[in-house]
């Protein structure tokens, strides 16, 4: 080991910055859109971003983890998942934008919402949804509406059953 050789120590923190939302709950995609859509909606790059939620569905904060080009936008699961992580959040929701109009999934936004179903079922941080919001647009594509969420979709089936009396529990 070199002499003067200093390992430091860091402190990683959340900073916050101005708030962006009141604290209603987002429970559907029609939700989250009216809420921070017009944030990503007109960009013309391409923007990640995520909501982290406390239990009752409020939203804790929310982060832009990446803008890109105009028709991708490159983020890893580690820097979806650090706000989530550190916020103690119980479930999040990712939003991007398409700067070319179109709400239609790519194989790339495919391929990355289930990633990220799969990392965060892992970490016991549940991916509540994952919406496309192209610009200009009011409407969206929301991976849950489509299905498309397989284990948000075994969560609602088994809540289902719990309530018809059917549970195994």
């Amino acid at each position: 080991m070199e002499d003067g050789f200093k390992l430091e120590q860091v402190a990683i923190r959340l900073v916050p910055e101005a708030a962006v939302w009141d604290t209603d709950p987002i429970r559907s995609p029609e939700r989250a859109v009216e809420v921070l859509g017009k944030y990503i909606r007109d960009m013309d790059r391409e923007a990640v971003c995520v909501v982290n939620f406390n239990a009752r569905l409020q939203p804790i904060n929310f982060q832009i983890v990446s803008i890109g080009t105009l028709d991708q936008a490159l983020c890893e699961p580690r820097e979806i998942l650090k706000a989530a992580i550190l916020s103690n959040a119980n479930s999040m929701m990712i939003l991007h934008n398409h700067p070319a109009g179109s709400i239609t999934p790519s194989g790339s936004d495919m391929q990355m919402t289930e990633r990220m179903e799969k990392v965060c079922d892992l970490v016991g941080i549940p991916l509540m949804d994952s919406i496309i919001i192209g610009f200009g647009r009011e409407d969206y594509f929301s991976f849950r509406d489509a299905s498309m969420l397989v284990e948000q979709n075994q969560q609602s089936d088994r809540a289902a059953e719990e309530r018809s009396g059917r549970g195994g529990r």
